[in-house]
């Protein structure tokens, strides 16, 4: 049932995406893995609120009557995968991805449930365990005083585990633990379809490599699986990646993907939330200049209200925290520059990131010379907008600063490490493409052209 239930969540997030996504077959099953587990937990969470028990034949049942209705209606537009034979760096992206996940399988079996993962454990699979036993939110939020893990934290992760155990029949700590590499898996799908849209399929492969060989990112979804990180990873690299290819493309599609992904981000945790922030106002700017239909605001707007909306009415009935703090309130100078010192630092460190932020940063020295589209910003910005609502969270002094920084810092650099990397398949996709429009240009071409511009030069002259 559990293997069920991820191909469920791929099938019903395949279903939802719009037809005209371009993406290929393995990336668009990454983005519908995402897609997915996003509309259940939304689900799970609206079943509650309109009291509706959950279980098997509930959370099932609408889906297959849905499905039933999109392929009637859409049977000619959905993108169903059309099989090719693969070409040789097609073969060579699977085979160096499945590295860790051969490494970590026997790990899994033997890695204790409340070893140096216990914040994963104790703040988001404590809930679904509570969730599931308990039928609902409700009781879990009534007592939310007692339990020391965050009651006011996004719900898509813990739902989304009690979505398993409903289709399991019981916890199953080992589906939920699988749950971080699931969503890692998705990443890598995602961000090379994305790079895909801006770079030949070599380049777009050499950084995917990357991304999967990325040591902090294989720590977070597999040594400590079952925190939320890798799933916000995954979200937040499809907003920014399907907004930067609204802003060159201009599709309505690619824009309703952005904002249902930012929405998800959001949902998953309160970093997610001030990501979402940043993403509006770079798409809301975009639309005034553009001077956009209400068809397109309300493409842009319907999923962070829909998502957010009902969560904070929710908290606030039961006197929940979001976070116990607001970003930028009792800033210290100090604290901020302690937390950009050891952020910088961590960033820098090859153990955790390779080289992530130094492409990132050679990226944009890179852009400047070549002049990329406008989309290519959009990467770069939000990785930084991001890094600083870190920083002014940690200047709130709202925990001990060492240790925060101890606990966190590292996770924090993970979560935008794909963004940072999607940016330099970005540049270097746009050069390649500026190199081969300047070498199709034969060399009797360059010749015929030379006598024509010096006499031109000499008129000028004269």
């Amino acid at each position: 049932m559990i293997y069920g239930a991820f191909l469920l969540t791929c099938l019903i997030g395949w279903l939802l995406l719009p037809p005209s996504v371009k993406l290929a077959a393995l990336p668009r099953l990454g983005l519908a893995f995402i897609s997915g587990a996003f509309a259940i937990s939304l689900q799970m969470f609206a079943y509650d609120l309109a009291r509706i028990p959950w279980s098997r034949l509930s959370l099932l049942l609408p889906w297959l009557a849905a499905a039933l209705c999109i392929v009637v209606r859409r049977r000619e537009q959905i993108a169903w995968p059309a099989w090719s034979t693969p070409a040789w760096w097609q073969l060579a992206l699977p085979a160096v991805l499945l590295i860790p996940v051969l490494v970590w399988l026997p790990f899994e079996r033997i890695m204790p449930l409340t070893s140096q993962s216990w914040d994963a454990w104790a703040i988001w699979l404590f809930k679904a365990k509570a969730f599931y036993l308990d039928g609902g939110i409700g009781p879990y939020l009534e007592r939310g005083a007692e339990f020391a893990n965050h009651p006011g934290y996004p719900l898509l992760v813990p739902l989304y585990s009690t979505f398993l155990y409903v289709l399991h029949g019981g916890v199953a700590d080992s589906a939920a633990k699988f749950l971080s590499p699931c969503f890692l898996f998705a990443l890598w799908g995602v961000f090379y379809g994305i790079a895909r849209r801006f770079a030949p399929p070599v380049t777009a492969l050499a950084f995917t490599i990357m991304l999967g060989t990325l040591p902090m990112l294989n720590i977070g979804a597999f040594a400590l699986a079952g925190y939320a990180d890798t799933a916000l990873a995954a979200y937040m690299v499809a907003a920014a990646g399907f907004l930067s290819i609204w802003y060159r493309d201009g599709e309505s599609s690619d824009l309703a993907v952005a904002s249902m992904m930012a929405a998800a981000a959001a949902w998953t945790k309160n970093e997610g939330q001030f990501f979402l922030v940043g993403l509006l106002l770079l798409g809301g700017v975009e639309l005034l200049r553009r001077k956009a239909s209400g068809r397109e605001w309300v493409w842009f707007l319907a999923s962070p209200v829909v998502t957010l909306a009902p969560w904070v009415i929710v908290r606030q009935a039961y006197g929940v925290e979001a976070a116990g703090f607001v970003p930028g309130s009792n800033f210290d100078a100090g604290l901020f520059g302690i937390a950009l010192q050891t952020l910088a630092g961590k960033a820098a460190d090859i153990k955790l990131f390779s080289l992530t932020f130094f492409v990132m940063l050679g990226a944009a020295a890179f852009a400047l010379k070549i002049h990329p589209p406008r989309a290519f910003w959009i990467l770069p910005a939000l990785t930084l907008w991001h890094l600083s609502g870190a920083l002014l969270a940690y200047a709130t002094g709202r925990n001990d600063l060492a240790w925060w920084l101890g606990t966190s810092a590292d996770r924090i650099l993970s979560q935008v490490a794909p963004l940072a990397l999607l940016s330099g398949a970005v540049v270097f996709g746009v050069a390649m493409e500026q190199f081969e429009r300047n070498s199709s240009e034969t060399p009797g071409e360059t010749d015929r052209r030379a006598p024509a511009q010096r006499g031109a030069k000499r008129r000028g002259a004269k």
